[in-house]
């Protein structure tokens, strides 16, 4: 009896558990025009992929995003207003887990930013 509640016990998790477990992971970042934003992890919906979008004025990058999309948005190119000013979203898309986290701004490191700084003094 214990063995017939174990088995469907396990074949009842395994069933509802099973679509969790193929849900895509993407990294979020909401609409921003701060490079350095806080990314976290969100499951996207069925037929949806990662992507990255960048906001053109211009033809320069002023903002980004990251999320999930309809696979359907993926490689176009929108109009979007964003506090007032008309940007060019283009979205790119990717398929795997976290695909489309940010990478890491590169930093001056300490000592160049001493010598750039000590540089400039000796100029003034």
């Amino acid at each position: 009896m214990k063995l017939a509640l174990f088995i469907t016990i396990l074949g009842l998790s395994s069933v509802y558990c099973w679509p969790l477990s193929q849900a895509l992971t993407c990294a979020y970042c909401e609409l921003t025009e701060d490079s350095d934003c806080l990314e976290r992890p969100v499951i996207c919906q069925d037929e949806e992929m990662c992507y990255t979008a960048k906001g053109m004025l211009l033809g320069v990058t002023v903002l980004q995003s990251n999320s999930c999309i309809e696979i359907t948005r993926c490689g176009r190119k929108e109009n979007q207003t964003h506090f007032g000013s008309n940007y060019l979203l283009s979205y790119s898309c990717c398929p795997g887990k976290l695909c489309n986290v940010s990478p890491p701004r590169e930093r001056l490191s300490p000592l160049v930013l001493t010598l750039v700084s000590a540089l400039l003094l000796g100029f003034m």
